[in-house]
């Protein structure tokens, strides 16, 4: 199953990314060490307890119809392939920061889930 979060971004901010990007997305969260197995195995060192958590994810973008309430906002879609269903993070509303390896990119919210 692959999840699918749909999300916004200010115009400016959106012109940082592409459509088809694939990278990191941070929604604030860090590792407490009770996060599912299949985020962090034992053979791949210590847990990072306290660093931020972040997931691999693909952007989908599609720029707001003309004549749009807000053409200011550009929209999109978050799928995330290894997730079974969404986070708690993951609500409408939620801040997410989309990372380029370790660069941020663009700052947005989630609008529906």
């Amino acid at each position: 199953m692959v999840v699918v979060l749909d999300v916004e971004f200010a115009q400016a901010e959106a012109g940082r990314l592409r459509d088809a990007w694939r990278d990191i997305v941070d929604f604030g969260e860090l590792w407490t060490g009770t996060e599912p197995e299949e985020f962090w195995q034992e053979k791949w060192g210590p847990n990072p307890v306290g660093e931020p958590l972040r997931y691999g994810c693909e952007l989908r973008l599609a720029l707001a119809d003309s004549g749009s309430v807000d053409e200011q906002m550009v929209r999109g879609e978050l799928r995330f392939l290894v997730l079974s269903e969404p986070r708690e993070s993951m609500v409408p509303g939620a801040m997410l920061t989309l990372f380029d390896g370790g660069t941020p990119r663009a700052r947005g919210r989630v609008t529906s889930g």
